[in-house]
């Protein structure tokens, strides 16, 4: 309406005010006036484009709030534009390349050395420890950082001095929760936590991360030289993928060229690694690359600490959003074009006492954002009212900032393109009637029923397409969540044993008291926690006389564990306590963790082994019967180890799933060995109350000092899948409001053309048509538009999908059934929405159909 101001008018009439300005403002009143009482006169397609519009811009609005909270990760840091991560694209021996959060300790140093480029560098790693503060026991995880982190993210300091607290071996970095976790509402400064029995002391409280952060919540940070700290990485390690490594760029660098560099730069200075069988050139093995700071919250890797949504499923929901408020506009369009000859003949008197074909533009313009402010005040609350329950959806907290400048802005801006958009053609159309055919009673809308029809056909397209991408995600979902994982994940509690009873001789009396409850059916203990985003261990395994290992899975288990885990044994035995050669026997030194005796170089230890059944494939064994009694070779820990498994085969288990189903099963091999970091309980059926309070007992006789973590396996995987149900919610949502739009717009079209066609109804009746033939009749012309839409929908879907879960090794295939049945849901409301309308007019009188007119 603000445009009718910029209308030039030189001369005041008779009896109106006088002045350019109030002249003007005249106007506006006049247009607003006009505006009001067709909006008055025509209530049924006011609330229907209000309404329409309402729902889409409020869809539009929950997506760009959800949009603009998942790109705006790390972006308070300052310098936020030339931080970035150094990530590790590992390359597999035998299996697909897949990048990890991580790197070796000494690349970024090294890095930075060599290349001026790089203004700054600084590292990252942790773990979960137990603490004590007086009587109290936490356990914890606790961020080991270097000296300059804090420098690098820069935190408000609550007390004290964080930076000298990091260059202090047996000091600690609270952050503003750890301090209340740990002291209360009491000063946490100066006081002090036992950690791994050292005393560590509080000398600085930092503030808590925002929420918008790609870093895991952490309550406390140590020096990488601190006390607690029982065996650091060396700083020449350079394949050890423990440590986040984040690099700042000087003012002025090319990201692009460093990038490059990086990747080039790594392949020369990376040393090789020494096995027991000799150098292995593991830099083409671990390539690093960059990756901006800002996008690491949308664009996740594995081992991610705080994964989030990944930029194609943004760029896929914002083109959702538009698309909504297509539908929308076109429904706006579709009403106000089909209405246009009832309009005419105010245009052909207006054309005639000498208003410009602008200025009808101008007002028809205006009308148009008049109506589209009432839909925006309309959406704002019903993007207020769902937000919650929106937010529940994304697992995300979502809310509406109204003192956000930017926010503000890209509503306005949307509600005035809105506007714009559904007001142009309209405008078009209707002001460019001529007197003499509009005074005639000529239609001002000729030409636009075709017109109207591929915009309907659009907008079932969008539903379609919509109804079927829920259908097919929310199937994947549902496939992932019940098929069959290889082993039995029900009723099995994960005990982490890691920092307390994980060593050497420490975890079996905890396995024995736990065998003895009637309540628990199984117990075994393994180094890996199963449902984790990595895939554990990498060791490189080969046959004697091989040229070339390759990559496995490695994981050290207790006896017990295939059978408590409930894997498919195929081929051969399980490991059997009573042969005590199944079991990898280390030498006390190794046990304690002490250095290798002088003159041992390479230490090769005889036991048996287990793979499954990829395993038994990539070491190119015929068959999992033809592995049996075979030697293979297994270089056990960091890539830089001396100590080789001599290990015989003795078992092949079928596959199983060691986290999503996003990649395929790794081949794994299995030994049993001494130090776990995880237990394994599986409880009896129906005894879940009982076998759960078993286990804490063991734990508060066995570990009275320490706090128990435990949690159900079944629940990590669900985890596995929470951006599919996401996903599949929120595609369902927004298609479901999409077929809400089109089928306001469809029913208020199918009222204006029963309204239109009342006389040839008459007719029809006269000459001995039915109520069910004239329904089928008018129903059918409603079926071409739905049956256009789906020769657009399907094929741009089903491309669309199909490129979606080519990202997932095991994937349901793509059912025809899908597509078909969202046409149809879609048919069936089209004829739900437009049968009340076309009946009430079949069924009038042929006399009074006849008058009509």
């Amino acid at each position: 309406m603000a445009l009718l101001l910029l209308i030039p008018v030189q001369n005041s009439e008779p009896g109106q005010p006088d002045g350019l300005t109030t002249r003007r403002g005249w106007l506006v009143g006049q247009y607003l006036t006009v505006a009001l009482r067709v909006m008055a006169r025509h209530r049924l397609y006011t609330a229907l484009n209000v309404l329409g519009l309402g729902i889409g811009l409020a869809a539009a609005i929950l997506i760009l709030v959800f949009v603009r909270h998942e790109t705006s990760f790390d972006a308070f840091f300052p310098a936020a534009d030339r931080l970035y991560q150094i990530d590790t694209e590992v390359h597999d021996l035998g299996q697909a390349a897949r990048r990890i959060a991580q790197t070796g300790r000494a690349i970024g140093p090294a890095f930075a050395q060599d290349h001026p480029e790089v203004e700054a560098v600084t590292r990252a790693s942790g773990g979960r420890v137990v603490m004590r503060q007086g009587d109290q026991r936490f356990k914890d995880v606790v961020t080991v950082v270097d000296g300059n982190f804090l420098a690098v993210f820069p935190r408000a300091v609550l007390a004290g001095d964080a930076m000298a607290a990091l260059a202090d071996p047996a000091a600690a970095v609270l952050t503003q929760a750890g301090a209340r976790r740990y002291f209360g509402d009491g000063p946490a400064l100066g006081r002090t936590l036992v950690v791994r029995d050292h005393s560590l002391t509080v000398r600085a409280v930092v503030a808590d991360l925002p929420e918008t952060t790609h870093f895991a919540p952490s309550l406390m940070l140590v020096p990488s030289n601190s006390i607690i700290l029982s065996k650091p990485n060396p700083e020449e390690d350079w394949f050890a993928l423990d440590w986040r490594t984040y690099i700042r760029l000087a003012q002025g660098a090319d990201a692009a060229a460093v990038a490059r560099e990086l990747t080039s730069w790594y392949r020369h200075a990376a040393p090789d690694a020494q096995t027991p069988q000799g150098p292995l050139r593991l830099a083409e093995m671990y390539v690093p690359h960059l990756r901006p700071l800002r996008a690491i919250h949308t664009d996740p890797i594995e081992d991610d600490a705080q994964p989030g949504t990944d930029a194609g499923s943004l760029s896929l929901l914002s083109l959702v959003a538009v698309l909504i408020l297509g539908v929308a506009v076109i429904n706006f369009t579709n009403l106000a074009t089909a209405r246009a000859s009832l309009r005419a003949r105010e245009v052909g008197v207006r054309k005639t006492v000498g208003a410009s074909r602008g200025r009808l533009m101008l007002q028809f313009m205006g009308e148009a954002l008049l109506l589209t402010s009432l839909g925006m005040i309309l959406a704002i609350a019903l993007a207020e009212v769902t937000l919650p329950l929106y937010s529940r959806l994304t697992a995300t907290p979502l809310r509406l900032d109204y003192g956000d400048p930017a926010l503000l802005g890209l509503l306005a801006g949307m509600g005035l393109l809105t506007g714009v958009a559904s007001g142009a053609y309209p405008a078009l159309v209707l002001s460019g009637v001529t007197p003499v055919s509009a005074l005639r009673g000529a239609s001002a809308a000729s030409g636009t029923g075709r017109l109207r029809t591929l915009l309907v056909v659009f907008q079932f397209a969008v539903s379609i397409g919509l109804l079927a991408t829920a259908a097919v995600v929310h199937s994947q979902y549902l496939y992932a969540q019940h098929k069959p994982v290889g082993f039995q994940r029900d009723n099995m509690v994960m005990v982490d044993i890691d920092d307390t009873l994980g060593g050497p001789g420490k975890w079996p009396p905890f396995m024995d008291r736990l065998s003895q409850e009637p309540a628990i059916a199984d117990v075994a203990a393994s180094t890996i926690y199963l449902g984790n985003p990595d895939e554990g261990e990498d060791e490189l395994v080969r046959r004697p006389g091989a040229a070339t290992p390759i990559t496995m899975r490695g994981e050290g288990v207790s006896f017990g564990y295939i059978q408590t885990m409930g894997l498919r044994l195929i081929a051969g035995r399980t490991f059997d306590p009573d042969r005590p050669a199944d079991k990898v026997h280390r030498p006390d030194w190794m046990l304690a963790g002490e250095p290798s005796p002088q003159g041992v170089t390479s230490l090769e230890l005889p036991a048996a082994v287990v793979l499954n059944r990829s395993g038994a494939r990539r070491l190119g064994f015929a068959s999992p019967e033809a592995a049996i009694g075979q030697v293979v070779l297994k270089t056990v820990g960091s890539a830089g180890s001396a100590l080789t498994i001599r290990g015989t085969v003795i078992g092949v288990v079928e596959d199983f799933h060691f986290r999503s189903i996003h990649r395929p099963v790794s081949p794994a091999i299995f030994h049993v060995g001494d130090g776990f970091s995880v237990m394994m309980v599986r409880l009896q059926a129906g005894e879940t109350a009982a076998g759960l309070a078993a286990i804490d007992r063991a734990w508060a006789t066995l570990v009275p000092d320490q706090p128990i973590r435990r949690w159900f396996l079944s629940d990590r995987y669900q985890h596995l899948y929470d951006q599919e149900r996401r996903t599949g919610g929120i595609f369902a949502l927004f298609s479901g409001l999409a077929i809400v739009i089109a089928c306001l717009g469809l029913y208020g079209l199918a009222a204006f053309t029963a309204e239109r066609r009342t006389k040839e109804i008459g007719i029809r009746k006269v000459m001995g048509a039915t109520l069910p033939q004239i329904l089928r009749l008018l129903l059918w012309q409603s079926c071409k538009p739905v049956g256009l839409a789906c020769l657009i929908a399907w094929p741009v879907s089903w491309w669309a999908l199909r490129r979606w879960l080519d990202g997932y090794a095991y994937r349901v295939a793509l059912d025809p059934l899908w597509f078909v049945g969202a046409a149809a849901i879609s048919l069936a409301l089209a004829w739900a929405t437009v049968a009340a309308q076309l009946a009430r007019i079949a069924r009038e009188r042929p006399v009074r159909a006849l008058r009509y007119e």
